[in-house]
């Protein structure tokens, strides 16, 4: 929270201080924040960072049935580990089990696919989820978007990575899409809840992409 979804920062605090329980107590020690070189706007949010705002925060995902993966965490997928800077928390709702599939495929493409591109890839995406792999995309408009629509058509699972909170109606014309994801798959997120989608946030949504999954599928 005080560095921001996706900050090298992050780690860097964690490696300094050992632990994430540790880098908290270090992040409110006046010296330790001079070590770690905090800005004005870093303190500004630690200040905000208090123990009833991080249990009003736990009451909020709670009631949005969003439920919180931590790196530390055993079920923590081991691809995801080895990617530089590895998301040290991730926001879901759905099946969590669904990242040690080991036919975990992403499919990625065009927001503007020509009517061939999106007949090819149903066809692909057709057998391949009756061949059980499940399909994670960026749940962006066009290819990506047509892949869970696959999954779905065949009550099979999928999965959805946001590049903004789970709570947020983005892309617009798809919010209810995210509900039947969820309900058969999983839909997740490096972003906390009330995240709008700022386009830095899908370079970095992509990297956890790339190690969630065995392979890539580019139409």
């Amino acid at each position: 929270m005080v560095f921001g979804a996706g900050s090298p920062r992050i780690w860097e605090v964690v490696k300094h201080t050992g632990s994430p329980t540790n880098a908290r107590q270090n992040l409110c020690d006046p010296e330790q924040q001079k070590k770690i070189r905090l800005t004005e706007r870093h303190l500004r949010r630690i200040r905000q960072v208090t123990d009833n705002h991080i249990d009003e925060l736990m009451e909020r995902y709670d009631k949005l049935g969003i439920s919180i993966l931590t790196y530390y965490d055993s079920i923590y997928p081991r691809n995801l580990r080895m990617i530089t800077n590895a998301p040290i928390i991730l926001y879901y709702r759905g099946d969590i089990s669904l990242l040690e599939s080991r036919l975990l495929l992403t499919v990625v493409g065009t927001h503007n696919p020509t009517d061939y591109s999106l007949r090819v890839e149903k066809h692909i995406c057709n057998q391949l989820v009756q061949f059980h792999f499940i399909l994670a995309t960026g749940f962006a408009v066009g290819i990506d978007i047509t892949a869970n629509l696959c999954a779905l058509a065949h009550d099979k699972p999928s999965i959805a990575l946001m590049g903004c909170g789970l709570d947020v109606a983005y892309p617009p014309a798809h919010h209810t899409l995210k509900d039947k994801i969820a309900d058969n798959g999983l839909i997740l997120s490096e972003f906390s809840p009330g995240t709008s989608p700022h386009p830095s946030n899908f370079p970095a949504r992509n990297r956890i992409l790339s190690g969630l999954s065995a392979g890539t599928l580019v139409v």
